[in-house]
């Protein structure tokens, strides 16, 4: 297969399906790796949400990000999550909300005091990403719990809510 290579001075040597491109004109332009996103792909808010639960599972794990992003990269057969198909979106979420609550639970038996910081700071990343101020949730949790606070409602409580807020489309 031809190459067509538009400049001055280059250099073309091909070999073994193999291309390599040599210009004597150097810019100080970064190089990037970009993956065109399908236009049938998540929005940027929804590829925010996955980031997030990725984020928790390594938390609650030993995991790191690179076999996270991998095992969810080898089930929705994508090269990137931002080219996750929208139709796939609903089943990723369940995916990876199943996996994190499978190691939120380990850490909820084992530390209770860290397992609640853990999903305070959960909320309140998706109550950012709702556009929910924390006055108006707090406003929220009075109405429903009684209570002004994630800190002062029961771990049973603390789990409603996160699974309620979580769950907002």
């Amino acid at each position: 297969m031809a190459s067509k290579i538009k400049g001055d001075n280059n250099i073309v040597i091909s070999g073994d399906k193999n291309t390599v491109i040599q210009s004597p004109v150097f810019n100080n332009s970064k190089i990037v790796n970009k993956i065109d996103k399908p236009a049938d792909s998540i929005s940027e808010e929804q590829a925010y949400e996955i980031k997030c639960l990725i984020d928790e599972i390594v938390k609650n794990t030993a995991l790191p990000y690179a076999a996270v992003w991998k095992k969810f990269w080898k089930e929705f057969k994508v090269a990137s999550y931002k080219a996750l198909p929208i139709d796939k979106y609903d089943s990723a979420i369940k995916y990876l909300q199943k996996w994190q609550a499978a190691t939120a639970r380990n850490l909820k038996s084992s530390d209770t005091a860290s397992y609640r910081k853990k999903r305070y700071t959960a909320i309140y990343a998706r109550l950012k990403n709702l556009g929910i101020t924390k006055e108006q949730f707090s406003d929220s949790l009075e109405e429903k719990y009684g209570v002004t606070s994630l800190k002062d409602l029961s771990l049973e409580n603390l789990e409603r809510v996160y699974t309620s807020i979580m769950n907002v489309k």
